[in-house]
């Protein structure tokens, strides 16, 4: 007689106990990741700062209007080169309440915004527990869910402050659809209402929620065996009401525009479509191999690798789940195939945006089905015959990487997002060049600062930890390599990088994409600034001037540069004279990094 495989023992004595108990385990590192990035743009609007957003409404980050490039001109992601129109506008009311009751609550202690974070984790766990154990036989199931739990890509959701909200949308959304489970199997009465009322609170919580429609969906379509036109019947409520959400959303002037990494379906519809099929597949070798497909916004160059591995791993998976779902009894393959035909279809909201692992988190509940399947079908006690080589080896591989590494990955990832906030704070608080009486009233301007954090956050960190802000804060340039700065009068000059050009790395067109190029002789005044480009390098500017409006060396201004890990102030070259500005990373060795990221 075969004996079991373990994760049906496992199933048998503990129920699913285990997975809750991993999920715990995994996300309690991340009490101590601190405050990152977001964090505190969200902090500063909630505490009353200057920004586009409410706090009960803190994520519009760029309204979409051409004004509002002058009204926030100085406070850091309004720069010269922003698109005029960008728009980066969502709608999440109930996230953004659930952080402003943490600041109430907590104050500054991180730890206790965390611990919130793990709860609704915690939440997101019951949720899918409930949909597993209606759809999948007792040992699946606990697969499933143990791999859900230990997920390396929801320590995003589970840990990140600000990412909080794909957590609040999809909790509810997900108990919304085990009520709709339940009315269609059981007949439960209030299992239609709660599931809208669990939709409704969903959208509210964020745009996250949309994917679990493609759940719903799958279900209708695939998942059940009644009459087409009782299941069409049965989705007509949720449909009615994710439209109206979406035509709110629409009427609202909600969604993105101009932002590199997101595509607008509607004003850009070709390239939208075009880059379609990639995104899919960089998604699934996301959810099943861990590809890191956001390589490419750090080093171009791997654009074409990451493009090829992508494919490479959709004909794989598309091979492991033929198998995987022919292993299946019939009565097992129809839970299995919704649930899996569900993460395709969630992936839809998706694929407006670059792919991301962090964005996975509605799509990994078929994922980790899709990843137990395969683990589950390469085990001879399950299936009764002896599987092909290269199926238990895939399975061998998922296993390693789904259920040892992922696991790893949540202490990593947290202990690197706290060893980077200490290599990014400092410069900007206790390492900034000026004492606090010297920044007051000061315009200051980033000359090359490459470096995001330092580039965008001064205006509303420094006051968060007590620090003096300036009066303005104008970001001029981000070029990675050398930059040269050629002085023509009293209050202008011109930089241009020495490789490449303006507006080619990913910080930069996440305020401009590619798709929204300048041109030559395009002039923007802002109050403090005026920048005129002067040349291109292929669609990207080349040569800059700007205009200040008073000489440099006005007291009243302040010039600043990046060089190794903190900033310095920039003395002027004479008027026809030019200097070097170089941020020296290529310097640096990894002892000068960790020796910063332990705070000597």
């Amino acid at each position: 007689m075969n004996t079991p495989p373990w994760y049906e023992r496992l199933a048998r004595r503990h129920g699913m106990r285990l997975a809750f108990v991993a999920a715990l385990l995994v996300s309690l590192p991340t009490l101590g990741m601190g405050f990152f990035i977001d964090d505190y743009y969200h902090l500063h609007t909630i505490e009353g700062g200057v920004s586009p957003a409410t706090p009960f409404d803190s994520f519009i980050f760029a309204t979409g209007d051409p004004t509002q490039k002058r009204d926030f001109a100085g406070r850091g992601l309004m720069t010269w080169f922003t698109l005029p129109e960008l728009k980066a506008a969502f709608f999440r009311p109930l996230a953004s309440a659930t952080m402003v009751l943490d600041d109430a609550l907590f104050g500054h202690d991180a730890v206790l915004y965390h611990l919130h974070s793990i709860l609704w984790y915690m939440a997101l766990m019951g949720a899918v527990a409930l949909l597993y154990r209606r759809s999948l036989p007792p040992g699946l199931c606990l697969l499933a869910l143990l791999l859900f739990a230990v997920d390396e890509g929801h320590v995003f959701a589970a840990g990140w402050w600000s990412n909080r909200n794909a957590l609040v949308a999809a909790a509810p959304a997900f108990f919304g659809l085990a009520a709709h489970l339940r009315w269609r199997e059981a007949g439960w009465r209030m299992g239609l209402p709660l599931s809208l009322a669990g939709y409704a609170l969903g959208f509210l919580g964020g745009e996250t929620a949309l994917g679990v429609m493609g759940y719903l969906g799958a279900y209708e379509l695939v998942g059940r065996g009644d009459h087409i036109s009782k299941r069409l019947a049965a989705l007509t409520p949720a449909a009615a009401l994710s439209v109206a959400y979406l035509v709110g959303y629409q009427l609202a002037g909600r969604g993105a525009y101009g932002l590199g990494i997101y595509y607008d379906p509607f004003s850009e519809t070709g390239v939208f479509l075009a880059g379609l099929p990639l995104r899919f597949c960089k998604l699934v070798a996301v959810q099943f191999f861990m590809l890191p497909v956001e390589a490419p916004l750090v080093a171009p160059a791997l654009a074409s690798a990451v493009a090829v591995a992508a494919v490479a791993a959709m004909v794989v998976v598309a091979w492991l789940l033929w198998h995987g779902l022919r292993l299946l009894p019939p009565h097992e393959r129809r839970g299995a195939g919704w649930l899996i035909a569900g993460a395709a279809l969630s992936c839809g909201p998706l694929m407006a945006t670059y792919p991301s692992v962090r964005n996975m988190l509605v799509p990994s509940l078929g994922g980790a089905v899709a990843i137990a399947l395969v683990i589950r079908g390469a085990s001879r006690a399950v299936t009764g015959m002896r599987p092909p080589r290269r199926l238990r080896a895939c399975a061998g591989l998922l296993v390693a990487l789904h259920l040892v590494l992922a696991p790893l990955i949540w202490p990593g990832l947290t202990l690197g997002i706290r060893l980077a906030s200490r290599i990014v704070l400092p410069p900007i608080l206790e390492d900034f060049p000026l004492g606090n009486g010297a920044v007051e009233g000061k315009t200051m301007y980033a000359v090359h600062v490459p470096e995001p954090f330092a580039a965008w956050y001064p205006m509303v960190v420094r006051p968060f930890y007590g620090y003096t802000a300036p009066e303005a804060w104008h970001l001029l340039c981000m070029a990675p390599g050398d930059v040269r700065m050629t002085r023509e009068s009293a209050s202008t000059f011109v930089l241009e990088p020495i490789r490449g050009a303006f507006l080619t790395t990913a910080p930069e067109t996440l305020l401009r994409s590619d798709r929204h190029p300048m041109a030559t002789g395009d002039t923007v005044l802002l109050p403090g600034v005026t920048a005129t480009v002067l040349s291109l390098e292929g669609t990207h500017p080349k040569r800059v001037r700007f205009d200040l409006g008073r000489p440099l060396e006005d007291e009243s201004v302040v010039l600043l540069v990046y060089e190794g890990l903190g900033l310095r102030v920039l003395t002027p070259p004479p008027v026809g004279r030019s200097v070097l500005l170089s941020t020296g990373w290529d310097k640096l060795t990894v002892a000068d990094v960790l020796s910063r990221a332990a705070g000597h």
